[in-house]
């Protein structure tokens, strides 16, 4: 009987290691991220402008706007909003949104001049290792020796001055004359002494 046991451990033991075999190749975690965005920029009207002009503002614009798209995917944006209510009825809801950060290391890749005369351009962006530890230790509120000078700026260290230029209200009620107005700030650039919040190593 002993024998016959044995026989049967081993038979089963040898099934399972056809169906059940380790894993010899694992994903790399930190294995570089590229980051691909796109920009647009329309043409100008401007008549004092030549079509040379127009073209090379575009391109400029839409490049402009590549980096702006590549900034809120890297570093996110920042949503402030009010609401005011009286007498239990809303009177005014406003969203305001912006991204304020410094990118080193975007690469443009294409810039083309769409059939409706729009200009789009790529941009990439690789993210690696050390960017992200960059990322995680300033999330904890630690020091990395290895971070180069921060860059960008801290939307939550002040207080910035609301403008009429900046503003990008979201909704159809516009602040009446008599409701009061909610504190609602644009950013600002980084108070002397504070800490900034976005790091980038080369």
């Amino acid at each position: 009987m002993s024998s016959c046991s044995n026989d049967w451990m081993r038979s089963q033991r040898q099934s399972s290691g056809d169906y059940f075999r380790p894993v010899e190749q694992q994903a790399d975690p930190v294995a570089p991220l590229v980051i691909r965005v796109t920009g647009y920029a329309a043409l100008s009207n401007a008549k004092n402008l030549s079509e040379a002009q127009r073209r090379l503002l575009a391109m400029r614009g839409s490049q402009v706007d590549a980096y702006r798209t590549m900034a809120e995917r890297v570093y996110g944006t920042a949503i402030q909003g009010a609401t005011t209510v009286r007498d239990m009825v809303v009177e005014n809801d406003r969203l305001r949104t912006w991204v304020e950060s410094s990118l080193q290391g975007a690469r443009v890749v294409s810039t083309d001049v769409l059939p409706d005369g729009s200009v789009e351009t790529v941009l990439e962006m690789v993210i690696d290792q050390g960017f992200r530890n960059c990322l995680q230790t300033n999330g904890n509120q630690r020091m990395n020796v290895d971070c180069r000078i921060p860059l960008g700026s801290h939307l939550g260290m002040a207080k910035p001055v609301q403008t009429e230029q900046n503003r990008m209200d979201v909704g159809s009620n516009p602040y009446s004359g008599s409701a009061p107005q909610p504190d609602m700030a644009a950013p600002s650039s980084t108070p002397k002494g504070a800490q900034s919040g976005f790091y980038f190593i080369e």
